[in-house]
């Protein structure tokens, strides 16, 4: 449902003519078929009057003049006596002049214009919007006490629905809102839209009827005026007019000019404000951060100029000594490094204050304030010489101590290195939660390690021997980026034995062995890619070999459940091993083969030495399987799936005849 709002105006022609309604109507309009006229209930708040003495004392705008006498009268009426005679003409110019002078002073005589009683009150020729809901009504003529006069108060209304739009039976509650900075001063007939969460007003007349050209902006959340736009009315004169705002510009379109009588309908003017809003924030956002940055430099040259005056020769003790020498050379490296950045910013404020200076902005204030910053920085760079030589003794012995306190921990952790190799981690049989909680802990001495290289090294700097820092820290990134290393091989150690896990728990029949293969070999290819301290371990050399061996023995898998298997053959291998299981159950699966332990029987199953798997004894198609020659090797297989197994693998004769 779309709504229109509006408070209604003057009422000329279809009451009495010049009357005033208060009544807030909306026009409630499903489609263009459907459309209804209500009224919404009013709930006003009266207004203390000032008193009726200063509204009796502002003569009335409109008031009209007394009437004059009929010329015929006042030719034909006698003279009386004591009539004052025809003046002369310097007394009549001396009579002119004071006439005029009175007058000019009635009209500097400033009119008081009344309070209103209620709000909004009885008007016409005002402007209302809405914001986020609210109504907001400004300005206009309201009749008090009789007399019309225009006015700049700002009513607010707030629906009171009784349901989730509004209906009929709904209200509004009008209560006046106080508002301050740069008031609009009273007006009519005006433009007023509402722009970004602002209510923007526009133009319009004055008290005495003069067209006004200026833009003001209300925060309805603050009740704050800003002025955005003021100037003469000179290219305002055509009446009639009808505006709008398109983005942040204003078009008027105007129609009958008093002046020569036209009456084309083809006068539009636009109205560039947002540019001049953005232009004065502008300046005023640059003027911000111009005392800003001024204000801060201040403060660094008071503080640079107190720390260069201590003598860190004075305290009593040598650890008193050193914490007022930090303090001291903190001051002289850092005026060192940022002087180029310091005098750069310093001359970018003083042509940014000569520019806001040329845009009208007020700076002798900001100007002496940089005038005395430079002169302080000049002070801070004549006494840093002096400084430097006053702190020579306590920053030759404390130097000393920094060197001697850098070799130390360059030696420290050049041992780190050396005992990589040492720590638990480094073994496949930690396992790979105790490999974790020693990574964890090597982790956290590196991290002591770091916080004490990082004070070395701000001393080292600070006392501008830097470069002998630099062995300590390349050897403690070698040892966090060798602990990486292991901790990568320990995630892809536990991603191994988990897929291997599942692996030994498929079932015979649903062992895929293609689908296995592939996944071993992207293991594989993961491990070559470790760095040089992974393979240089225990731990990478037994998994290396644990996923080379299944990786080489997984064809046997397939020739175990070659079609040609028989049942007499399932029966030798449960006589040759002495362990019952059966092939054709349902829970039969890799882990129950690997339990066989067949390595220990790979002499009896291999092929020269059991005469009852030779494949002489099959028939020519059925010698494809021709792992039955070494069972020991599937065994391999098989034990390689399961992490519990604690035999390392290895190569079998079999494997080598194979």
């Amino acid at each position: 449902m779309y709504t229109y709002i509006r408070v209604c105006d003057t009422s000329r022609g279809a009451t009495h003519i010049g009357s005033q309604m208060t009544p807030c109507a909306v026009l409630a309009a499903q489609n263009v078929a459907k459309m209804e006229w209500f009224d919404l209930k009013k709930k006003v708040t009266l207004v203390e009057s000032e008193g009726e003495s200063d509204a009796a004392a502002a003569p009335a705008p409109d008031a009209a003049p007394a009437e004059a006498a009929p010329e015929a009268d006042i030719e034909d009426a006698p003279a009386t006596e004591g009539e004052d005679e025809p003046k002369a003409e310097g007394e009549e110019g001396v009579e002119e002049e004071e006439e005029a002078q009175e007058e000019e002073e009635e009209e500097e005589k400033e009119i008081v214009i009344p309070e209103l009683e209620e709000v909004p009150g009885m008007r016409h020729s005002h402007g209302m919007t809405s914001v986020e809901g609210v109504l907001y009504c400004f300005g206009g003529v309201t009749k008090i006490n009789g007399q019309e006069w225009p006015n700049n108060a700002v009513s607010v209304g707030e629906f009171k629905l009784e349901g989730k739009s509004l209906s009929k039976g709904d209200a509004v509650e009008w209560s006046k809102m106080t508002t301050n900075g740069d008031v609009p001063c009273p007006r009519s007939d005006f433009a007023v839209t509402a722009l970004d969460g602002k209510i923007i007003v526009q133009g319009g007349r004055d008290f005495n009827g003069a067209q006004l050209d200026d833009i003001y902006a209300l925060d309805p959340n603050t009740g704050i005026w800003t002025v955005m736009y003021r100037s003469d009315f000179q290219w305002q004169k055509l009446g009639h007019s009808m505006s709008c705002i398109v983005g942040k510009r204003m078009v008027m379109l105007s129609a009958k000019d008093k002046d020569d009588g036209k009456s084309k309908y083809d006068d539009v003017r636009i109205l560039e404000f947002g540019k001049i809003v953005d232009s004065h924030a502008f300046l005023s956002d640059m003027q911000k951060r111009i005392n800003k940055e001024i204000q801060q430099l201040e403060a660094q040259n008071k503080d640079f100029n107190a720390q260069l005056q201590k003598d860190p020769t004075k305290p009593p003790t040598e650890d008193e000594q050193r914490d007022m020498l930090l303090l001291v050379k903190n001051v002289i490296y850092t005026c060192k490094m940022e002087q180029p950045k310091i005098e750069l910013q310093m001359d970018i404020l003083i042509e940014a204050l000569s520019y806001i200076q040329k845009q009208g902005v007020q700076t002798e204030k900001m100007d002496n304030e940089m005038k005395s910053c430079s002169e302080n920085f000049s002070q801070v760079k004549k006494q840093l010489p002096i400084a430097a030589e006053i702190i020579k003794p306590v920053q030759e012995r404390e130097g000393n101590k920094i060197k001697s306190n850098i070799e130390k921990f360059t030696l420290a952790s050049k041992v780190a290195i050396k005992d990589f190799g040492e720590h638990e981690f480094n073994k496949y049989e930690t396992g790979v939660q105790a490999a974790y909680d020693n990574v964890v802990a090597v982790k956290k001495k590196y991290f002591e390690m770091d916080k004490e290289l990082e004070t070395l090294v701000g001393y080292a700097t600070v006392f501008e021997f830097p470069e002998i820092t630099n062995d300590a820290v390349d050897q403690v990134k070698e040892l966090h980026t060798s602990l990486n290393s292991m901790l990568q091989l320990w995630h892809m150690t536990s991603m191994v034995n988990t897929e291997m896990d599942v692996w030994s728990q498929t079932l015979w029949n649903d062992i895929n062995v293609e689908q296995m293969e592939d996944g071993t070999k992207s293991f594989y290819k993961q491990l070559r890619a470790l760095d040089k301290v992974a393979k240089t371990s225990n731990a990478y050399a037994e998994l290396e070999r644990k996923v080379k061996g299944f990786l080489t023995a997984l064809p046997l898998v397939t020739d175990l459940r070659h079609p040609s298997m028989r049942p007499r053959h399932w029966d030798m291998l449960r006589e040759l091993t002495g362990k019952q299981f059966d092939e054709t159950s349902a829970a039969f699966d890799l882990k129950t083969l690997n339990d066989l332990h067949l390595d220990e029987f790979e002499e009896d199953v291999g092929e020269n030495h059991s005469p009852t798997f030779s494949p002489s004894r099959f028939p020519a198609r059925t010698q494809t399987p021709a792992c039955l020659h070494s069972l020991a090797l599937s065994a391999t297989v098989t034990r390689s799936l399961s992490d519990t197994h604690s035999r390392p693998l290895s190569m079998s004769s079999a494997q080598e005849r194979s």
